[in-house]
């Protein structure tokens, strides 16, 4: 089975814009792109007085294409796996935005894990729960 937007053409900056215009739109007080390297990894966006951290693990995605025999040799490049990673965060996106607006959910549920919990560190919320798992599993 091929990957979500895995044929997608629209450049990573194109899909960091429009995330940014929705999550805006939505609310949030500002949104900041992180870079490694000259390509966004991350955002971090304040809505409704909590920050958060979404990260985009192109690594992962880049594995995954070029081993799936679905997705086109000419398309296994990291700089395709760049625009399939951001365009799924930003359908995933207008998703969770979609459920808070219908009050279905609110930002903290859909945004938690991703809620900067020590500023210093850039730690998450999931940070500290996988962090509790490795001390959990460790202990006899």
């Amino acid at each position: 089975m091929p990957v979500l937007n895995y044929s997608t053409s629209i450049e990573a900056s194109r899909s960091v814009t429009e995330i940014h215009i929705m999550l805006g739109r939505a609310g949030a007080n500002r949104v900041l792109v992180n870079f490694e390297h000259g390509e966004p990894v991350a955002l971090i966006f304040e809505l409704e007085h909590n920050t958060y951290l979404l990260p985009c693990r192109t690594e992962q995605v880049y594995k995954l294409i070029v081993t799936n025999p679905s997705v086109p040799k000419g398309l296994r490049t990291h700089k395709q796996a760049l625009r399939i990673a951001w365009r799924i965060l930003k359908d995933w996106t207008a998703a969770q935005i979609a459920i808070i607006q219908t009050n279905m959910v609110s930002a903290d549920e859909v945004f938690m894990p991703y809620m900067i919990v020590r500023t210093d560190s850039k730690e998450t919320m999931y940070d500290v729960y996988k962090e509790n798992q490795k001390q959990l599993e460790e202990k006899p």
